[in-house]
C-alpha cells in the first residue's frame, strides 16, 4: 500500500505507527492518542514521546506475570475518549492563560492545590488526574529503566493509576472493578482497566508461576474470558515463499 501511494520513506514500524496516528486521529478526528499506535507496531516496553517529532524508545522487552481479563462489558471508546481528553484540554488551558510560566509536563500533584480556585468545579478531577497520571508515568519509567524489574512496585503504580481513573475519571463499570478487587485479594502486584474504559479489559500483574490463580480467580467473579499474556515483539515483516 505504502509504494502503490508513492511514499518514499523508509517502512519502519516507527514510520507505520506515525502514519496509524494521523489518520485515526487526525485525519478522521479521534478524540484518542498515539500510545496504541506506537506500543502496537513497535513493540516491547516503550516510553514514548508525543510532541513532535515523535519518538519511541524500547525500555525492555522482558516483562513475566501478566494476565488479561475480559470483562465482556462492551466499551464506549468515542463518548469517554471525547470528554476526558476535552475536558482535560480545557482545564489545561484555562490553567496556561492564567499562569504563562505553566508546563503541564512539569506541574507536579504538590502544585494542584495552587491552581484549583481557578477552574470550574467539574473540571478539577480532569485536571488533577492529568497531573497524577503523569508523576505515575515518571516514577514507573524509573522502575523500567532498572536492570531488574521490581514487578511489586510496577503493580502498585498500575493499581494507584486504576484507583485515578475510577474515582476522577468515572470511566469503568462495576464489573472491572470487581475483577480488579478479586485479584488484588488473590495476591496480585497490581490491576487496572486498559483502553478507554467504560467496559473491555483489564490487565494484571502478578509473580511470575501465579498466573493461573489470576485467571482462576477472573473467571469465578464473571469474567468472559481469562488467560496469561506477554508482551509482544511488534510488527515484523514476513516474505511469503511461492508456493509453486
Amino acid at each position: 500500500m505504502v509504494e502503490a501511494f508513492g511514499v518514499k520513506s523508509n517502512v519502519t514500524p516507527e514510520f507505520l505507527a506515525e502514519l496509524g496516528y494521523k489518520a485515526e486521529i487526525l485525519e478522521h478526528k479521534e478524540p484518542g492518542g498515539m500510545m496504541d499506535h506506537f506500543s502496537i507496531a513497535v513493540g516491547g516496553v516503550v516510553k514514548i514521546d508525543t510532541k513532535a517529532p515523535f519518538k519511541c524508545d524500547a525500555l525492555t522487552t522482558k516483562l513475566d506475570g501478566m494476565v488479561t481479563g475480559v470483562s465482556g462489558v462492551p466499551k464506549e471508546t468515542v463518548g469517554l475518549l471525547g470528554r476526558v481528553k476535552g475536558n482535560a484540554e480545557e482545564a489545561i488551558s484555562i490553567i496556561s492563560k492564567r499562569f504563562k510560566d505553566f508546563d503541564i509536563a512539569k506541574a507536579t500533584v504538590s502544585e494542584v492545590e495552587k491552581y484549583k480556585p481557578f477552574l470550574p468545579t467539574e473540571l478539577i478531577p480532569y485536571f488533577t488526574a492529568a497531573i497524577e497520571n503523569h508523576e505515575i508515568t515518571q516514577l514507573a519509567l524509573v522502575e523500567f529503566q532498572k536492570t531488574v524489574l521490581n514487578l511489586e512496585e510496577i503493580g502498585r503504580l498500575m493499581t494507584v493509576h486504576h484507583t485515578i481513573l475510577r474515582d476522577k475519571l468515572k470511566i469503568t463499570v462495576p464489573k472491572i472493578d470487581a475483577m480488579i478487587d478479586t485479584v488484588m485479594q488473590q495476591g496480585a502486584y497490581g490491576a487496572k482497566i486498559v483502553g478507554s474504559g467504560g467496559g473491555g479489559s483489564i490487565v494484571v500483574l502478578t509473580e511470575p508461576g501465579t498466573e493461573n490463580n489470576i485467571v482462576e480467580a477472573l473467571l469465578s467473579v464473571g469474567a468472559k474470558e481469562a488467560y496469561p499474556i506477554q508482551v509482544d515483539a511488534g510488527l515484523r515483516s514476513q516474505i511469503m515463499a511461492d508456493s509453486n
